[in-house]
């Protein structure tokens, strides 16, 4: 049975990003159920300590006990439970519980779930997303978010999501500006990892997508992001980084020197450090010239910046699209 990415009825959910209403105080995480945590005993062979099935003539403490059994012998097998999808994208069960809290302690990977409705609110971002790529049911980069597993162009973002975090945080670095976001899925990412982000975007429509994920982004922790809509680089205050990939790629292909020196500025004179990167051979932006030479960049960026440390970060190849380039600033030290 065909099912349309933008309409339809049922998708592969990992049981780890269900909700389950908690009476009146609201959607709560699936692993923080009382069902989840006797299904967790059950399956370490222990007798549940407080399960609230008691009275349940369908799922009595037996009759729970037969259903983990079940799942973990054979599989999810034919069926599946039922949610509905909230303004803020919490995928919230209405029915089957106590199958989808017995996947979740058995570390299954994904499990199938009929919507049975979405929020207006939920509606709005999908259709921007499909608005922002042109009307096509497809994404420039991925979203994490299982309603939203579009056919996506960037193939490398969580590659270049794990490699930028791992530098930033070798570097010492906590509070990042992502200039260039489109939808905010790598300062999406990067949040998830710990790190401050500030994503800026001229595209009004990228940063309202932007906006509406970052609720259903799985941040939690220390990390947060916030989105602004910027035609140009905006005053930036102090941080630690600025991670900007194709930003420039824009500049060097029209040739838009002076612009492309206003932006440098404006990055170092509120960061020591840049995360950016160069071309491949072949992409649409600047991908004819010499710009797609890593050594070449690095001339230019030493020449625009001034002074300090330029590298690859890492190669395009297997994992990466496009070259990763670091450039920090040598800073002024008082005497």
């Amino acid at each position: 049975m065909s099912n349309d990415p933008m309409f339809g009825c049922w998708i592969d959910c990992p049981p780890s990003r269900l909700w389950w209403q908690c009476g009146d105080e609201g959607p709560k995480r699936l692993y923080k159920s009382p069902t989840f945590h006797a299904a967790l005993q059950l399956v370490g062979g222990e007798e549940p300590t407080s399960y609230r099935g008691d009275n349940c003539p369908t799922h009595g403490p037996e009759q729970f006990a037969s259903l983990v059994k079940s799942l973990k012998d054979q599989g999810w097998g034919p069926g599946r439970v039922h949610a509905w999808i909230n303004r803020r994208g919490e995928i919230v069960l209405t029915d089957g519980m106590h199958r989808a809290a017995a996947a979740l302690a058995l570390e299954m990977e994904t499990i199938p779930v009929t919507i049975v409705a979405r929020d207006e609110d939920w509606w709005r971002v999908k259709h921007a997303l499909k608005k922002l790529s042109g009307g096509e049911v497809k994404l420039y980069q991925p979203v994490d978010h299982p309603d939203l597993r579009w056919p996506a162009w960037r193939k490398d973002t969580d590659a270049r999501a794990r490699i930028i975090g791992e530098y930033l945080r070798d570097s010492e670095a906590r509070t990042v500006a992502d200039i260039g976001c489109h939808s905010g899925a790598l300062a999406l990412a990067l949040a998830r990892q710990g790190f401050h982000v500030t994503g800026y975007d001229n595209n009004p429509l990228a940063v309202a997508a932007a906006q509406a994920l970052a609720p259903c982004s799985d941040i939690g922790g220390e990390g947060r992001a916030t989105f602004e809509v910027s035609a140009k680089v905006p005053p930036l205050g102090e941080l630690d980084a600025v991670v900007m990939l194709s930003a420039l790629n824009h500049r060097w292909e029209r040739e838009d020197w002076e612009g492309a020196r206003d932006i440098v500025a404006a990055i170092f004179a509120a960061a020591p450090l840049l995360v950016f990167d160069c071309p491949a051979p072949g992409d649409p932006v600047a991908g004819g010239g010499k710009w797609t030479d890593p050594e070449q960049v690095l001339a230019w960026m030493a020449k625009t910046a001034g002074p300090g440390d330029g590298f690859v970060l890492a190669e395009r190849g297997a994992e990466l699209q496009r070259t990763l380039l670091v450039y920090e600033k040598e800073r002024d030290h008082e005497s």
